[in-house]
C-alpha cells in the first residue's frame, strides 16, 4: 500500500519522502490522506477533512466538510466492494476555546455503499444510498433522522432472502426512514427510536374487535368505545337501524 498525507504529492520528491505523514498533510493544499494498493491498484482509500471554517460572528458559528471513500476489488477486478461518503455541518460554540463543548451542532451526511451478497444460487451485487440528518444540543440531547434506499441486482426475491441487508422486520424493504432521540450523560439512552416509514409498508394489524357488515355499532370515535362505527368495513358511515341499542349498524 502506497500512502500520502495530502495533495498535491510527488512520490519521487526526496523532500516529500523525508516529511512525516502529518507534516505532509499540513503542507498540502487539501488535507487528505490517500492510500492505494501496490503493485496491483485493486484496493485503495481516501479521506479528507477540512478544519473548522469560521462562518460568522467572530468564530461563534463554524462549518466543516469531510469526505471518505474506499474500494476493495478482486485481483482480476471481477467484483468490488466499497463505500463513498461526504458530510458537512455547522456548529455554534465559544470562540477560541478548544476545550469548550459546542452549544449546538447540525450535520448532514450522504453515504453510498456497494457490495456483493454471497448466495448459494450465485453472488449478486447491491447498493445502498443513505442520507442522515443529525443534531446535538449542549452535548446532552442528540437527534438523528436517516433515510436509506436499497437496490439489489437480482429479481429473485427468494435468493438468500433473510441474509440481505434490506431484510428488516420479516420482509425485504426498498426504503427505510428511521429516527431516534437520545439523552447522553456519561451513558446514552434512547427516549424514542424506530422505523418511521418503510416501503413496502408494514400492514396495519386488524384489531380483534373489528366489526362486520350488519353489526350494531355506536356512532362515536374509536378511542371512546370498542363498539365504535369506525371499526366497520366502510368506516364511520353507519346506517340507521331501529333494532340496535344505539340505532346504528355497519353498512
Amino acid at each position: 500500500m502506497i500512502s500520502s498525507g495530502g495533495f498535491p504529492f510527488n512520490l519521487g520528491d526526496e523532500d516529500t519522502a523525508k516529511k512525516s505523514k502529518q507534516k505532509a498533510k499540513d503542507d498540502s493544499i487539501f488535507p487528505c490522506d490517500v492510500g492505494i494498493g501496490w503493485p496491483l491498484a485493486c484496493k485503495g482509500e481516501i479521506s479528507c477533512t477540512t478544519p473548522d471554517i469560521p462562518l460568522c460572528c467572530g468564530g461563534l458559528v463554524n462549518g466543516y466538510v469531510s469526505g471518505s471513500g474506499s474500494f476493495d476489488c478482486a485481483d482480476d477486478f471481477s467484483g468490488c466492494t466499497g463505500s463513498l461518503a461526504i458530510s458537512g455541518g455547522v456548529n455554534v460554540g465559544i470562540p477560541n476555546c478548544n476545550w469548550c463543548p459546542n452549544l449546538l451542532e447540525f450535520g448532514v451526511k450522504y453515504k453510498r455503499t456497494f457490495g456483493v451478497q454471497s448466495c448459494c444460487s450465485g453472488p449478486f451485487a447491491y447498493t445502498t444510498d443513505s442520507i442522515t440528518l443529525s443534531g446535538t444540543f449542549l452535548v446532552v440531547v442528540r437527534a438523528e433522522l436517516s433515510g436509506t434506499l436499497y437496490q439489489m441486482a437480482t429479481k429473485n426475491d427468494n435468493a438468500c432472502k433473510t441474509a440481505r441487508p434490506n431484510y428488516i422486520q420479516n420482509a425485504l424493504r426498498d426504503m427505510v426512514i428511521a429516527g431516534k432521540v437520545e439523552i447522553c450523560f456519561l451513558f446514552c439512552f434512547s427516549i424514542v427510536s424506530g422505523n418511521i416509514f418503510m416501503i413496502p409498508e408494514v400492514p396495519t394489524p386488524r384489531v380483534s374487535y373489528a366489526k362486520n357488515r350488519g353489526d350494531c355499532c355506536v356512532w362515536v370515535h374509536a378511542w371512546a368505545s370498542r363498539h365504535s362505527c369506525e371499526y366497520c368495513p366502510a368506516g364511520n358511515k353507519p346506517e340507521w337501524f331501529w333494532n340496535c341499542g344505539a340505532s346504528r349498524r355497519c353498512r
